[in-house]
């Protein structure tokens, strides 16, 4: 949009308000009423396709069963009842299985056809060997054919030799109606039912049809090769759903793969069974694909025409403007030698000329304004490498000379003599608080000499008053002229806090307290539960009575390497506020001069 400038963002947006709003919108409910009229026609054909399907299975049944109904009133069963009994009649059950046989060759459904007596125990099998039904005379089949009169389908159930596999029972009854014996078909569903549900015809590249159970099995194969084989998995999408509840319908939702589908069901109440009948979404609505495609590229193809109109007329109106602020913005930047063309002869031009007019003046000022800027760079610079330079000859000479070597033989000697006064407790108790005093002092060297590398704290749960304890433990064991007032109370929460770095900064501050008074003056330590930022908070404040703090140093006492002291490093108070905040608190002072100084830090309960 930078192209155009504003002038052509103007233009640009009435264009479109003209053009391209109003086709997007003619485009878009025509897309949309389209889409409608192609889901309908989508839905219906799908569910024609499924009542079809339905059709053929249910003539398909009709016709078995009509088969079943002649070969259970076949003359031979009167005539050869005997064999019926069990009496031996080796002709009669012969005969029978003859006239069984030619029923079963009629027909590619039949598998073969088996014989029960009336009790349910097998007496002949058209398939050598026979195939009988284990422990038929027990089973739901036989009761449910001994109280019909008409054939009764057995469950579809998976036979190792000839897959999905279901039976058809018909009871053989004499003139009275009484149970003569029960004849069985059994049906093999790769050439009954599968070719029906199988025939693609009006489903496309994706579509399919297939038979679940109440169970939600998959009663027959997919067409499509990666789809596990029948009666080995269940399936659940809303069509399955919707179909066992009884329902007949049609309407769009997932597919067994996650993918969205166009689905038409219908129930089977006599078997129990739902029919679904899928396409892909995407192939079911590829006409309107299609459409969104075409109604997109006459809305580019016009969103381009307007673009290239705008940026002729833009071009015409707003090319000086933007040339001028292009050069404003190199100016801006540094580029005095950027000058604009003075093509015009109007307000334009006239603008060109003052602004080459300004450009001239900023160039000849430039050498001056940067050879003063320069000078004070320089001059900054000499002046922090002075300072700097101080600060680490004092620190490098007072601290690491005068101190770490001298404090290094202390805390060997101190180490001999503890362990020569071993048997006098109260010199053993002397000499070990003077050697943790070495030993506090070599940390505290460390600290100086690591000022800039990362605090690495152990954290725990620390009561504040054993913080303040070690704290006074040490500062007392080096001062006995100064009287410490310690108010803390024992109900404080526990802070979440490293100990040791905590009592550093304590002691710290009673030792710059110390200095600031005179010997024999009160130092106050005291902490409390406040809210910080709404969040609760234990307060620890350490108050002098000397003589404060020039307000004119009261801003830098904080800073690396300030003090005021002539010995001083400048660093207790830098390391102090370095430790509080890592402990995610704040540290403040207030002072007022001849009055005396108090600190506070501020740090939160650990949660």
């Amino acid at each position: 949009m930078k192209l155009f400038g504003r002038i052509g963002r103007r233009l640009l947006g009435w264009f479109l308000l003209i053009a391209l709003i109003p086709l997007l919108f003619m485009g878009y409910q025509g897309y949309a009423s389209a889409r409608r009229g192609v889901e309908r026609e989508v839905y219906l054909h799908l569910q024609a396709v499924a009542m079809s399907k339905r059709h053929a299975i249910e003539q398909w049944f009709a016709e078995r069963a009509a088969d079943m109904r002649v070969v259970a009133a076949s003359p031979l069963f009167l005539t050869y009842g005997g064999a019926l009994h069990g009496r031996g009649d080796h002709r009669g059950l012969h005969e029978i299985s003859q006239m069984l046989n030619a029923y079963q060759v009629q027909s590619r459904s039949y598998a073969h056809m088996c014989l029960y007596d009336r009790q349910g125990m097998p007496l002949l099998c058209t398939m050598p060997g026979g195939d009988y039904i284990a422990s038929f005379e027990r089973s739901t089949l036989f009761r449910k054919a001994l109280n019909s009169t008409e054939p009764v389908p057995g469950p579809i159930y998976l036979n190792p030799a000839t897959g999905p596999t279901m039976h058809l029972a018909q009871t053989i009854r004499d003139p009275r109606g009484e149970p003569l014996g029960v004849v069985v078909a059994t049906l093999v569903l790769a050439k009954t039912l599968n070719p029906i549900i199988l025939d693609s015809t009006g489903l496309g590249q994706t579509g399919e049809a297939y038979l679940v159970d109440a169970g939600k099995v998959m009663l027959t194969p997919s067409r499509f090769m990666d789809h596990p084989d029948p009666l080995t998995h269940t399936m659940d999408t809303e069509g399955i759903r919707r179909a066992l509840t009884g329902s007949d319908g049609t309407g769009g939702y997932k597919g067994y793969d996650g993918r969205r589908v166009i689905g038409a069901w219908t129930y089977m109440p006599e078997h129990e069974w739902a029919l679904i009948v899928e396409m892909k979404a995407e192939e079911a609505l590829a006409p309107l694909a299609r459409m969104r495609r075409d109604t997109i590229l006459v809305a580019m193809l016009t969103f381009g025409v307007i673009l290239m109109v705008v940026g002729l007329i833009s071009r015409s109106i707003s090319a000086p403007i933007r040339e001028l602020a292009a050069a404003s913005l190199d100016v801006s930047r540094g580029d005095l030698e950027r000058t604009v063309t003075v093509r015009l002869r109007d307000e334009l031009g006239e603008l060109a000329e003052r602004f080459n007019a300004m450009v001239g003046s900023l160039k000849d000022s430039r050498s001056a304004l940067q050879d003063a800027y320069d000078k004070l760079v320089r001059a900054q610079k000499q002046i922090v490498q002075a300072e700097r330079l101080a600060a680490v000859g004092e620190l490098a000479a007072s601290v690491v000379h005068e101190i770490r070597n001298p404090l290094s033989a202390v805390k060997m000697n101190l180490r001999i003599l503890e362990g020569k006064c071993a048997q006098d407790s109260v010199a053993a108790e002397h000499f070990r608080l003077a050697r943790e005093q070495t030993e506090r002092l070599e940390t505290m060297l460390e600290d100086l000499l690591d000022f800039s590398k990362p605090v690495a704290l152990r954290l725990a749960a620390v009561r504040v008053e054993d913080v303040v304890e070690d704290a006074l433990r040490m500062f007392r064991a080096d001062d006995a002229m100064h009287t410490v007032t310690v108010n803390v109370s024992d109900s404080l929460p526990p802070l979440n806090a490293d100990r040791e770095r905590l009592g550093q900064v304590l002691l710290n501050l009673l030792l710059n307290a110390r200095q600031a008074s005179a010997a024999g003056e009160e130092i106050r330590v005291a902490a409390e539960s406040v809210s910080e930022n709404g969040a609760s908070a234990i307060r620890i404040s350490v108050a002098d009575r000397g003589q404060g703090i020039a307000p004119e140093n009261l801003s830098h006492v904080f800073e690396p390497f300030f003090t005021t002291r002539k010995r001083g490093t400048g660093l207790g108070l830098a390391n102090a506020r370095k430790i509080v905040e890592i402990h995610g608190g704040t540290i403040s002072i207030e002072s007022t001069v001849g009055k005396g100084t108090a600190v506070f830090v501020t740090l939160p309960i650990a949660s």
